[in-house]
Formats: C-alpha cells, structure tokens, sequence
C-alpha cells in the first residue's frame, strides 16, 4: 500500500512536542475580531466599534439571539476577565451570556459548559450570575445579588476564578473602578473544562446594537502542541484510502500537498468523513 511520509514525520516529531499553558488577551484594540485571535460565529453581525470594544451590530435585527466564540482550551483551574456593557436594563427577553468554557463553538447549540449571564430575570431583579450547562439543562451556581444588573444599564467589570480546589469565585466592579463586589463562590466537582469562549446576545429589535465585550483576558489555556497521530489507514475504494487519526482534524491546515504516496502516486484531493 506504501506509506505517508508526512504523516509518518508527524508521528516521528510527536514525540518532541507536548502540552503548554498559555494566555489569552483580547482588548480588539487591532480593530478586528477575525485574527490574533479569530472569533466565529455569525460574524456579520458584530463589529468592532470606535472605541474598539467587540459590539453587536444587528442593524436589520434579523435574528434575536447571535454569538461569537474563540478557540481557548481552559482546564481544571483558571482566571478569566472581561468587560461587559449592555445599554439597557436587562429582561426577560434582552439578556447577555459571556461563555467562559464550552465543548461546542456554537454557543446556542446544546452544550457543556459554564457561562455568567447578565440580566434574563426580571426588572429590578437582574443580577449577574454564574451558570453551569449541561446539555440544554442550566444550573445557577452563583446567583449573584439581586438588582445589581437592575439598572438602566450594565457596566461591568468581570472576574472569575476557578481555583486548584473545584471552587469558583465571581466577582465583579459595576461601577469602573470604584469597587469590586464579590458575588459569591461555589464548588463544583467534576469535568470543568471547556474548549471554547464567546458572547451570546439575547435581544429584541429595540436592542440589537446595545451589547459590547471588551479586555478579555484568559490565563491559563492549554495550547495542544502534539500533532495528531495516524490510526489506521485502508484502501475503501480502487482510488481512495481511508485515514484513521487519534484526534479531530482541522483540514484548514493541510491539504494533498501534505500527503505522499510512493510509486509516483498523486494525492489529489482531501475530505473529512465522520
């Protein structure tokens, strides 16, 4: 069958990385959310503002829920900051949710992860909370002071810990810089870690321009140095071989000029099958 020599030197050179830790810091003072670091999602519908804060610009208000998220493996500790403004008081129906881990990119998606939401109570009742998600079922974990997100708007300075014991920690300044309020904490046992960072806007069409997301720091992430492994490979077909890898691959980052087949065999073309 031959072999891959790309693959093979994958393999070879694995053994010489490994797993580091890392930060992410983003103040979007580059004026742009699709590089150094890339957000997805629907990306047509934010911008980068004057004031260089990440803010939703649903102008046709098209959609009443919308998201954004980054790749930012986090484990089983970790500290994660943000600013947050919503230029109105929150409600039922105009709420926003900051995903500090998820395991699905689509943030509106049914997932597993831990969020703080602002607002989505009730009038003077808004509070800032921390939330785990476990599928399409939501645990409050920290519920954080009544009426603090009452007000005609948000905004706030976030910060919350996940320590070496399994306890969380949300605190928060709502007034930029006068003081810091600690909402509360919470243990949490069990698998806390996530892949995945983002903003979720819930709005009405009165709304649709009034969030923004700024200074997010994330310390540490976990940045995955070790190239994928080959598994398995075999022939499916008379002109098709069937690559089997230990991990998920991201074909935006290889192509058939990374494979070769011996006995003058051309790679032509590279799908990813499930």
């Amino acid at each position: 069958m031959g072999y891959f020599r790309y693959l093979y030197t994958l393999f070879f050179v694995s053994a010489l990385f490994h797993t580091s830790l890392g930060q992410l810091v983003d103040s979007f003072d580059d004026g742009n959310f699709d590089q150094n670091p890339t957000w997805s999602g629907d990306s047509d519908l934010f911008i980068v503002n004057p004031d260089l804060a990440l803010q939703l610009n649903d102008i046709d208000a098209i959609q009443n829920e919308t998201y954004l998220s980054v790749n930012a493996p986090t484990g089983s500790t970790g500290t994660w900051r943000f600013h947050v403004s919503l230029d109105f008081s929150p409600s039922g129906n105009n709420f926003g949710r900051v995903y500090l881990n998820a395991d699905q990119a689509n943030l509106t998606s049914s997932l597993n992860g831990y969020f703080v939401q602002i607002g989505g109570i009730s009038g003077d009742q808004d509070a800032i909370e921390l939330v785990k998600q476990t599928g399409t079922s939501e645990t409050v974990l920290i519920a954080g002071t009544p009426g603090n997100a009452g007000m005609s708007s948000v905004d706030a300075d976030v910060e919350v810990i996940l320590d070496s014991n399994s306890n969380w920690n949300l605190m928060v300044d709502y007034n930029d810089g006068q003081g810091v309020i600690n909402e509360g904490s919470a243990a949490e046992a069990g698998n806390v870690e996530g892949d995945y960072f983002g903003l979720v806007c819930n709005y009405t069409t009165q709304r649709s321009e009034a969030f923004t997301l700024d200074d997010v720091f994330i310390d540490p992430i976990i940045i995955d140095m070790t190239p994928p492994e080959l598994v398995s490979a075999e022939f499916t077909s008379t002109n098709t071989i069937l690559l089997t890898f230990d991990e998920q691959i991201n074909l935006s980052n290889i192509s058939a000029n990374n494979f070769d087949i011996d006995n003058g065999i051309s790679v032509t073309n590279v799908n990813l099958t499930s």
